[in-house]
């Protein structure tokens, strides 16, 4: 037998054994045209070729023939083992379930894409049924919004493609696109933007830019990727003055509003039962932990059930204080510039309300 055809019938092997967990001996030796011992030494060599990336393969009889079955070798070395293990495979259903970023079916297809990756088969059936339960679960509860995306749909498709390929084809240089972008409004413009990151949010995917035509401020602004029609990559030089890194690093302002182009250093009081959420929000922060009668303490949990933190965060106001109302009387903010706006708003609510 020729090196080439060997090597042609070894790729066979592989391939069909990651795709479908299990092959037949019988259909090997048709397929290949080969001997018994051929297929077993075939095994044999892709035994020690998949064994290095986490794979076994274990040969079962019954009264339909021999079958090679591809499992988790087990290995204690997590680079070894490549496969989703039961407790990731539920996580990641709970989590795209909750997203609603995707349509119906499609989440349902991507569900069963994960579950053929964690190669839940060759599970146990006590773990199989779990895995068939919570995936029931969710999506009996799945509820799909007007924005869901639908990767089935060629434009939404080569949107994304692009889009991620503008962003993260180079950390470094920003490469200029063109969005046909349709606003709140159901107004359509077009509008050159220099990406920095993509971002989730609240059901939605957006892409973070600064406008071209925004030389002065360079504000950083959410392009909710359902509402672009179209996206085109250009060969435009980038503003200098941008530096990617750096914008990328910016946190994401609540519910995507932010008006200005940097995150301002804000101060707020969060008491009890609040403090986790508030931790929880704003991850990178500042912040001192007091018992109910002022004494500070060393963590969130010495704080209960009556007591407080301090917290200093470099965030968006506009969108950070809709959290801080939120929350009512557990959160009092300490920097006068939010203060004003949130009084300014409740203001405008108020007499909104009082007509």
């Amino acid at each position: 037998m020729s090196k080439d055809k060997k090597a042609i019938n070894m790729l066979n092997l592989c391939v069909d054994l990651l795709i479908n967990h299990s092959v037949s001996r019988e259909t090997l030796k048709n397929d290949f045209n080969v001997s018994y011992r051929t297929i077993e030494r075939y095994i044999d060599d892709a035994q020690r070729f998949l064994f290095s990336r986490g794979y076994d393969i274990k040969s079962r009889t019954n009264k339909d023939g021999t079958f090679y079955d591809l499992v988790s070798n087990d290995s204690p070395d997590p680079q070894m083992n490549t496969f989703l293990n039961e407790p990731q495979l539920l996580l990641l259903t709970e989590i795209l379930a909750s997203s609603r970023i995707l349509k119906k079916e499609e989440a349902h297809d991507f569900i069963n894409t994960l579950q053929k990756i964690a190669m839940v088969k060759s599970m146990s059936q006590e773990q199989q049924n779990i895995i068939k339960s919570a995936t029931g679960t969710a999506m009996n509860k799945y509820r799909e919004i007007k924005s869901s995306l639908s990767l089935k749909t060629d434009s939404t498709f080569e949107t994304i493609e692009k889009l991620y390929r503008a962003v993260y084809s180079d950390r470094k240089k920003i490469t200029v696109i063109k969005l046909a972008y349709t606003n709140l409004n159901g107004e359509t413009k077009e509008h050159s933007v220099q990406p920095v990151s993509m971002a989730f949010d609240s059901s939605h995917l957006y892409v973070r830019a600064v406008e071209c035509s925004d030389m002065t401020e360079r504000r950083i602004r959410s392009y909710r990727v359902d509402r672009i029609n179209s996206v085109e990559l250009t060969n435009a030089a980038p503003d200098p003055y941008i530096d990617k890194e750096d914008y990328a690093r910016k946190p994401v302002p609540k519910m995507m509003f932010s008006t200005g182009n940097y995150p301002e250093k804000i101060e707020f009081i969060c008491r009890q039962p609040a403090v986790r959420a508030a931790l929880d929000s704003f991850p990178e922060n500042q912040c001192v932990f007091y018992d109910k009668n002022g004494n500070k303490v060393d963590s969130e949990e010495e704080t209960r059930p009556d007591g407080y933190v301090k917290m200093s965060i470099r965030d968006y106001p506009e969108g950070c204080m809709f959290w801080f109302m939120s929350q009512g009387e557990n959160v009092t903010v300490l920097t006068e510039s939010v203060r004003a706006k949130i009084k300014h708003k409740l203001e405008g609510t108020l007499k909104y309300y009082s007509k």
